[in-house]
């Protein structure tokens, strides 16, 4: 038995993977676990970004006592 796309099923390897290459859907080149229309449909994953710790907060009676002093 052959080889299935994970999103869709098509077969990508083995003996009906013949019959669904002459409607188009082949292996993909990009990643083998998919065929060529889902990899081109799938959105590319985006890289994570470390977020950078919260800023200290304000004291908000700051300014008022530097004031008095």
């Amino acid at each position: 038995m052959g080889q299935k796309c994970r999103k869709c099923g098509a077969p990508i390897t083995g003996f009906w993977a013949k019959l669904s290459a002459i409607a188009g859907v082949k292996q993909s080149a990009n990643n083998p676990d998919y065929c060529n229309a889902c990899d081109s449909q799938s959105a590319p994953i985006a890289p994570v970004v470390k977020a950078e710790p919260p800023a200290e907060p304000k004291d908000l009676f700051e300014s008022e006592s530097e004031k008095e002093e």
